[in-house]
């Protein structure tokens, strides 16, 4: 400690870290070499965390403990945003759905326009009747008709229509199953310092299917008057155990063999490399038709979160089913493709948007369509980002996005 406030008495402002992170040994690959990529990320939150200001009132109290569940804090101050918190789009919904089970009738848009606690509860308190067009959950079976219904088979505890995004991916995914597309494997090292406990990754994954329903949907595209997805009750989702040593080839193996869409089998899979030492690999499996990349990180995260407290002995993190379900986002789907003013807007949009052409001296033309890609890595700015986000009231992700719609504005005369 002594040799480090020695060291940063050194260095200029800039050059200090906002964050340190102590791990007990450097990460690395089935090859030897350091994986940059298993290096844990600074945590977000150090960069902005201001004073601590304690609630004031019963209303803010609830509402404190509240957000420390969700964002897995030990306290939360009052005038802290949400988004300096650690918070994100996704976490919103978490939110949303606690604060709505502890009886406040709030939307994830309260959480956007209004991000601390004591601005929240003073909106709450001035609303004198509902909002127009508050939040209301779907029924179970209620997006389906009654003779679909009645031909649904044993076991289950709901069914709505798939997307339409869904369908265009298992329309694609059955032209070339030998592509394996839309089918995510994703593999980390676990190094807690603590043998590989299958039991207590059998009693995690458990927990998880049984708290996302989403890891319980199956598929049935035809039999039913539109491509249905069904919830079941309970699912059984195995973790496979293998020696460490086979980790490359069953690895590749995962990544070549995709899903059945056909089959009532659960779209998840979750495997265990174990080479004998105190760190191992774990390989989860998942069809793009029930997750994605945001989600995905947070259902890892969640995963070997839970793993880790189940591993150590502790009692595992009570997270509740979130309030909104994805049975209220195809509701929600299919009220757009009902409405002929959302059809008009979208009509407008394309219509009326002129065709963006990049400069000539951009991108590939020698193909049927123009390709320009270029990566730029910002994790430099994170720190002045999280900043420029938190002194505007906004979010990392708006930040950024207004930055890219700078960039984008240089290369054209368009608005």
């Amino acid at each position: 400690a002594g040799l480090r406030e020695h060291l940063l008495a050194s260095l200029p402002e800039t050059m200090v870290p906002a964050a340190y992170v102590r791990i007990p040994a450097v990460p690395v690959d089935p090859n030897g070499k350091v994986d940059r990529r298993q290096l844990p990320a600074p945590d977000a939150r150090a960069f902005v965390r201001s004073a601590y200001v304690r609630p004031n009132g019963p209303v803010e109290s609830a509402m404190a403990g509240v957000w420390s569940w969700v964002l897995d804090l030990d306290r939360v101050s009052v005038t802290e945003s949400f988004f300096d918190l650690g918070g994100d789009s996704m976490t919103a919904v978490t939110l949303v759905g606690a604060l709505r089970a502890a009886g406040h009738e709030v939307t994830v848009r309260d959480i956007f326009a209004h991000r601390t606690i004591r601005r929240l509860a003073t909106a709450l308190a001035e609303a004198q009747a509902p909002k127009e067009g508050s939040f209301r959950p779907v029924e179970p079976y209620a997006l389906i008709s009654a003779t679909d219904r009645a031909a649904l088979p044993a076991g289950l505890v709901d069914a709505y229509p798939a997307t339409q995004a869904q369908i265009g991916m298992a329309v694609e995914i059955q032209k070339d199953p030998g592509k394996a597309l839309y089918h995510i494997v994703h593999s980390i090292r676990v190094d807690d310092g603590r043998p590989f406990d299958a039991d207590a990754l059998q009693a995690t994954v458990d927990g998880l299917v049984t708290r996302h329903e989403t890891l319980r949907t199956s598929f049935a595209l035809t039999g039913y008057s539109v491509p249905m997805q069904l919830v079941h009750a309970t699912v059984a989702v195995p973790v496979t155990v293998h020696p460490g040593t086979g980790y490359e080839a069953c690895l590749a193996t995962e990544r070549r063999t995709p899903f059945d869409l056909d089959s009532p089998s659960p779209l998840l899979r979750v495997t265990a490399h174990v080479d004998g030492t105190r760190a191992w690999w774990l390989t989860v499996a998942l069809s793009h038709l029930v997750t994605g990349g945001w989600d995905l990180n947070a259902l890892l995260t969640e995963l070997v979160g839970d793993y880790r407290r189940r591993s150590a002995g502790e009692p595992s993190r009570q997270v509740e089913p979130p309030a909104v379900r994805y049975a209220d986002h195809v509701a929600g789907e299919l009220d757009a493709l009902a409405s002929e003013e959302t059809a008009g807007y979208w009509r407008t949009v394309v219509t009326e948007q002129r065709k963006f052409t990049l400069p000539d001296a951009f991108g590939d033309r020698s193909g049927p369509a123009t390709v320009c890609r270029y990566t730029v890595d910002v994790h430099d700015l994170d720190g002045p980002v999280r900043q420029l986000a938190s002194s505007t009231g906004t979010s990392p992700k708006a930040v950024l996005h207004a930055a890219h719609l700078k960039v984008m504005s240089q290369l054209t005369d368009q608005r």
